[in-house]
């Protein structure tokens, strides 16, 4: 599990990434966690479109992973006065990329 706090609008916002947070991802929003995570990298490293609403998927259930009571995605973002997509994006990364690394140092070994 990995938890950061990001200020966004002047307001603490928590933010949690646990093994669950894909399967949440899913059931909420009907889209592949991955598929959406990749698209943020394409879309940081220029190389792809970039899709906002992907950014704000993964914002919202990262943010309700932290803290159920947010209610919908609606909601929460309209709690906020400003809500800079790319600047929660950037903090976010490093804490998505958690989910997806290992912190094994050894490698796969095949049985002969």
């Amino acid at each position: 599990m990995a938890e950061k706090v990001i200020k966004i609008g002047g307001r603490n916002t928590s933010f949690k990434v646990d093994g669950f947070t894909p399967v949440k991802y899913m059931e909420e929003t009907n889209n592949d966690f991955m598929g959406d995570f990749l698209k943020f990298e394409k879309a940081i490293k220029g190389i792809g479109n970039v899709d906002t609403m992907a950014f704000y998927r993964m914002a919202y259930i990262t943010a309700k992973q932290s803290d159920a009571g947010i209610g919908s995605m609606k909601q929460w973002l309209s709690s906020f006065d400003e809500f800079p997509i790319f600047d929660v994006v950037a903090e976010l990364m490093p804490l998505l990329q958690k989910n997806f690394m290992s912190n094994k140092k050894d490698k796969l070994v095949r049985k002969k």
